[in-house]
């Protein structure tokens, strides 16, 4: 793993300050973000730095990267936090270069037999693309380059991004390691180049080797790993993944697989999400299985053994068939086996060259799936589903005892047994000969077909899939309601038929529990499990065999879309009901946990209750244990382990034995036993008599019933059970019970006569003779030898004066009474060696430690050597503490590490860091020895011409992209700006929000009206939506973007605005975008101008208000409240006023008139000589006038008769008699 990096995923809602937070809780600060979430239900994912304040350089050991990420995953806005594992390629060897033998391909009995599907003309792979998730690919070579995908919405090598996704000129792919467009970088991109053309060399091309399309496949290179290691990261691999998914969005790619030749690391919730994304989208991860010749049920091999139904894991096999030495295997880890053993492919510099590996044998799968889906495609019109291109991945394979039980499907890949689900590919000229019939059809008013003699009128139409003139549909057809062929439906089969044996030509149903995966299913064959079912075979009376689904039983299940039968779980793992469907369905039973893929029994002491993925069973309270293995229950805990009883008061609950007492079962005891003998023990919870021991001091004499204490003259320093140990002849102790040797002395006016044994006695007067340990004093006594010295002993002949002897030069004993010089050891900072003398005589001798070594002494060692990179100050060193770290390194657990660049020390030295350069600066080299190496500017710096020792940033809008001695920064070109100081680079130049840099322009310039750009980038600006403005240039929101006045919201997807139509208006302001900002209507009975004058409305014509919303001629408001004008009043409209009085003895005829000249005199009066209305007079009256008339005169009544009031309306009123 990178030792400095974590993968963070934070949940949605995390804000930048929120995430600083918890990214601070583990000294971390964001190195990038590798992806952004949706806001919604995602949160974004960023590329940790992490710093470990307390060890040399920052970087953290594993135990403390362990521990930082826990710090921040604690954080309650994190998702995850995890490592950065590292990553390899999965290449085997590199074999014989001139093998050029393409048996993977060509081999029809131990290959992958492509030359099958070839021969069924199934050579070309248009139409789809794949991606090659590797180191990179050359995408010049001669046999690669036609393969190549071109990124349609770039402009190469122009220096922008123009389809907007982050990355300029990707427009062959992307190089994640170097962050950069360049797919392919140098030789060490030959794995990627290898993989890609098994997949997809060029045939017929006269050069070179042929992949498995020969034609048509594009390939998208995503590098990620490089350099001599063919390594690269998980973040990186995640972000090449992203990346694929985003152009089959973005540009609606038949993506429908990528090929993934690497592995390591463990487990890694940012890789498994990201592939989890891909086979939400339907894209296949075709992963090699590894090479560690293991068997991965058992040991994970990541990511081919993440349990996600995309997954293909692959492993390799020989051409003789056989597993490849090194390949993994696996029953429920690896899918199939392919050609991987010495493949020939192409290879960097233009070349090929033969690899082997399980990174061999997946792009022939890869390569596999690109053929049929092509073919698919174009038999079809659409593309299989991901589940149905796996589940014939798997259940086209050949079968061999070499795969049982080493595969999940125990086969390996053919290509032509794929695509011969599929109808044969042959020439056009060909196809509409046998499969494009004419018929005729009654059309009125068409063309005679020529040639034909027919009454009537006729077309010509040539049938799509069948003969619609036939009673006989082909194979995989079925004939519907109007006699057209038309292609078998998604889990049926099609047998085909004639007009005697199937005149119906219908669809069949496959048998229970099977079904079919794709349309135009020609036979029972191809009917496959449906998910929860195995597939099983039974021979009839009449010979035949029949194939049926059965329903898996608990501990089996089926993912569904093969031929297999029900998978067992793993050893010890069953499902909870029958019909399970996946292997996650596989659990470990009651009694046991899940134990790298397997289920064991939950040991003594421990229980599980339920079905369950533990990696543990819970365990008994401290003490307790159970009957056996398997426990299924809290109630299974009832035996007091050894050492323990239960507590009479809480069965549940057991408590230690004390001191002087044992437990020797598992049994449900509630007292501990006594030692006997008076025997004790060291410690509560005796698990046994045979802890209770004699302490020190103390025995069991035979034939006594209890421990007594040593005699004196003996002594006893352990427990146990043994006697104790007498002193020596003569010798004494103080006091009975003594507990160690040093308890023996030699009695006054005694001496030692004998080391070995001890033995002492009266001092004797007159002895010339001492024993070995032993020099005489002057007073004649046999004394023992001085430390420092040894004494080999005498006579009086050989060496009357019985004298101690020197040790040689740096050595000397350590205690009194040495025999030889053997026992002479080493003096502090001197190494002992072994000098052979002419006459072959070994004598020892003393030598000073060297610069770089040393010695504690007390020892026979030689002189050790200081850890690696470390050194001395001088000669003579006494300890390890003396190894010190030379000028230019520090010291970093126990060995010496050079000081990083940007670093230096100097002198020798036991620090853990260097020192550091001055902020901005760093060195040229590792290894500095001066503050004067300190002479180059950091990235984003540059040096102060008037002080070598100080670096600046670089102001805003220039960067500093080198390490070196540089006194000023360089301005952003285009007049683009940074976001801070300190840019190390010009990716870091920038046009801010609010600006833009148009194509051929020179120079950045604000948004134009209506457009906005919110963020740091080389974007252009985002159109605000059709018919919305903003008030000026160079907004930076897009709540900038206002819908006019009068104008009002059509849509929300795209924000869409438009003028308010008839009899609806708007705001008289701009207004910002939300759902209801939308044309209002009209309140009733008033309508806008150009609807009251019948015309369409004029573009400059806008409705800001209901203002605008007028009556029609004739009508009026009360209270702005429309209405017909009543009789008496009259309004011209168009406005919004209330209706006029026609005034005084004037009328209308009728409600809703428009002018005043449609005021006519009332009823009951009469128009004056001087025009005025005036009232009739009694005995008179008034029909009043009309329109056409407007003016009216009294009229006297009859004679003799009169009205009963002035202003009579009628004649009837002329009843009153004179």
């Amino acid at each position: 793993m990178v030792d400095d990096e974590l993968i963070v995923r934070f949940k949605p809602g995390a804000d930048m300050p929120k995430k600083g937070i918890a990214m601070g809780k583990g000294k971390g600060t964001s190195k990038k973000l590798l992806r952004a979430g949706n806001g919604a239900t995602t949160g974004d994912i960023h590329l940790v730095k992490v710093v470990d304040d307390t060890a040399p350089g920052g970087k953290p050991s594993k135990a403390k990267l362990k521990e930082l990420s826990g710090n921040i995953k604690d954080d309650s806005y994190v998702e995850y936090s995890e490592p950065n594992f590292l990553l390899n390629a999965s290449q085997a060897t590199t074999n014989d270069p001139y093998y050029a033998s393409l048996w993977g391909m060509m081999d029809a009995d131990a290959g992958a037999n492509a030359k099958g599907a070839w021969a069924a003309g199934y050579t070309n792979c248009s139409g789809v693309v794949v991606g090659v998730v590797d180191t990179g690919i050359q995408i010049t070579h001669p046999d690669l380059a036609a393969a190549i995908w071109t990124n349609p919405g770039e402009i190469a090598n122009n220096g922008v991004d123009d389809d907007n996704n982050g990355l300029i000129d990707d427009a062959s792919g992307w190089d994640f390691r170097n962050d950069d467009k360049t797919p392919y970088d140098d030789i060490y991109d030959d794995h990627g180049t290898h993989v890609a053309g098994t997949i997809g060399a060029q045939g017929n091309n006269g050069v070179g080797v042929v992949g498995v399309c020969q034609r048509g496949v594009k390939i998208i290179p995503v590098k990620f790993m490089g350099t001599s290691s063919r390594s690269g990261t998980i973040s990186d691999a995640a972000a090449a993944l992203w990346y694929l998914l985003d152009l089959k969005s973005r540009y609606n790619l038949n993506l429908v697989a990528t090929q993934n030749s690497w592995g390591g690391g463990g487990f890694s919730q940012t890789l498994y999400d990201a592939i989890s994304a891909h086979n939400t989208a339907g894209i296949l991860f075709v992963a090699a299985a590894g090479n560690s010749a293991a068997d991965t049920d058992a040991s994970i091999n990541y990511p081919s053994g993440y349990n996600l139904p995309n997954i293909i894991s692959v492993g390799s096999h020989a051409q003789n068939g056989a597993v490849s030495s090194f390949s993994n295997f696996g029953a429920t880890s690896v899918d199939l086996f392919a050609p991987g053993s010495s493949i020939l492919s192409t290879y960097p510099s233009n070349t090929i060259s033969t690899l082997s590996g399980t990174s061999m044998a997946a792009p022939h799968v890869t390569g596999a799936i690109a053929l049929y889906a092509s073919g698919y495609l174009r038999q079809y019109g659409g593309m299989p589903t991901a589940a149905a291109i796996k589940s014939l991945v798997m259940s086209s394979g050949v079968t061999s005892s070499y795969y049982s039980g080493k595969s999940v499907s125990g086969r390996r890949l053919n290509v032509a047994n794929m695509l011969a689900t599929l109808p044969p590919m042959i020439s056009p000229r060909r196809w509409f000969y046998c499969h494009v019939k004419i018929h005729a059809k009654a059309v009125n008013g068409s063309t005679p077909i020529s040639g034909f003699s027919v009454a009537g009128t006729w077309s010509v139409s040539p049938d799509h899939d069948g003969f619609t003139d036939s009673n006989d549909c082909a194979p995989g057809l079925a004939m519907d309601a109007n006699k057209n062929c038309i292609q078998c439906s998604v889990g049926k089969y099609c047998l085909g038929g004639d007009a005697t044996l199937n005149p119906q030509n219908k669809e069949l149903d496959c048998p229970k529990g099977l079904q079919t995966t794709f349309a135009g299913a020609k036979s029972q064959a191809q009917c496959f499990t449906k998910p929860g079912y195995g597939s099983t075979s039974r021979t009839g009376s009449d010979g035949k065999v029949y194939v049926s689904g059965a329903l898996c039983e608990a501990g089996r299940y089926c993912v569904g879309s093969n031929t297999a039968g029900c998978q067992k779980c793993g050893a010890g793992l069953t499902t909870a009901t029958n019909g399970s469907t996946s292997a996650a369905a596989c659990m470990a039973p009651p009694g046991s946990y899940l134990d790298n893929s397997s289920g064991k029994k939950c040991q003594k002491g421990t229980f599980s209750t339920d079905f369950n993925l533990n990696s543990t069973c819970d365990a008994c309270p401290d003490g307790i244990t159970t009957i056996g293995d398997g426990s299924t229950s809290a109630a299974a805990c009832s035996l007091a382990q050894k050492g323990f009883y239960i507590n009479p008061d809480n069965a549940a609950q057991a408590l230690e034995c004390p001191l002087d007492t044992y437990q020797d079962q598992e049994a449900a005891v509630t007292a501990c036993t006594p030692c006997p003998n008076g025997w004790r023990t060291q410690e509560a919870g005796a698990i046994g008599d045979a802890a209770c021991l004699a302490p020190p001091g103390f025995e069991l004499k035979d034939g006594a019933t209890n421990i007594t204490a040593c005699a004196v003259g003996s002594y006893k320093a352990d427990w146990n059970r043994n006697p104790c140990v007498a002193c020596g002849t003569g010798l004494i102790t103080s006091e009975a019970g003594a507990t160690s040797k040093d308890a023996c002395l030699i009695p006054a006016g005694w001496g030692l006569t004998s080391a070995a044994p001890m033995v002492a006695a009266p001092c004797e007067k007159n002895t010339y003779e001492c024993a070995p340990g032993l020099a005489m004093d002057a007073n004649k006594n046999c004394q023992p030898c001085s430390i420092g010295n040894y004494c080999p002993g005498g006579d009086a002949t050989l060496n009357p004066s019985n004298e101690e002897v020197d040790c040689p030069d740096g050595l000397a004993t350590t205690f009194p009474g040495a025999k030889s010089q053997a026992q002479c050891f080493t003096k502090p900072g001197y190494g002992r060696v072994s000098v052979q003398a002419p006459d072959g005589h070994v004598s020892l001798e003393g030598v000073l430690c060297e610069v770089g070594t040393y010695n504690i002494g007390g020892n026979t060692a030689v002189c050790q050597n200081c850890g690696p990179g470390l050194t001395t100050a001088r000669n003579g060193s006494t300890s390890a503490a003396a190894c010190q770290a030379p000028a230019g390194s520090k010291k970093d657990k126990g060995i010496g590490k050079l000081c990083k660049r940007g670093t230096y020390t100097t002198e020798i030295n036991s620090n853990t860091t260097c020192a550091s350069c001055p902020e901005g600066i760093t060195t040229a080299d590792e290894g500095s020895t001066s503050p004067d190496d300190c002479a180059l500017a950091q990235k984003g710096y540059y040096i102060n011409p008037n002080d070598a020792t100080e670096a600046l940033e670089c102001p805003q809008d220039t960067y500093q992209d080198q390490e070196a001695y540089v006194t000023s920064c360089t301005p952003c070109p285009n007049g683009w700006k940074t976001e801070d100081t300190g840019a190390t680079g010009v990716p870091l130049c920038l046009a801010p929000p609010g600006f833009e840099l148009l194509p051929n322009a020179s120079a950045i310039t604000p948004c134009p009206l209506s457009s906005y750009k919110t963020e740091w980038n080389r974007n252009g600006c985002i159109q605000c939506g059709s018919g919305l403005i903003t008030k000026e240039e160079g907004s930076v929101s897009n709540d900038a973007c206002l819908i006019p006045a009068g104008w009002g919201l059509t849509a929300m997807s795209p924000v869409t605005a438009a003028p308010c139509e008839k009899n609806t208006f708007g705001d008289d302001t701009s207004r910002v975008v939300a759902s209801d900002a939308r044309c209002n209507a009209c309140p009733g009975d008033t309508y806008t101008l150009d609807t009251l004058e019948n015309r369409n409305c004029s573009s400059d014509e806008l409705y800001t208000s209901d203002a605008d919303c007028l009556v029609k001629p004739g009508w009026g408001t009360t209270s702005t409240i429309p209405q017909e004008c009543p009789v008496g009043t009259y309004n011209e409209g168009k406005n919004r006023l209330p209706c006029k009085q026609c005034g005084t003895g004037w009328t209308t005829v009728s409600t809703g008139r428009t002018s005043e000249s449609q005021c006519v005199v009332q009823a009951g009066w009469k128009m004056g000589a001087d025009g005025i209305p005036a009232p009739c007079d009694k005995g008179s009256f008034s029909t009043g006038g009309t329109e056409a008339a407007p003016n009216a005169t009294c009229i006297l009544c009859p004679d003799g008769w009169t009205t009963q009031t002035d202003e009579a309306t009628r004649e009837a009123e002329c009843a009153i008699g004179r």
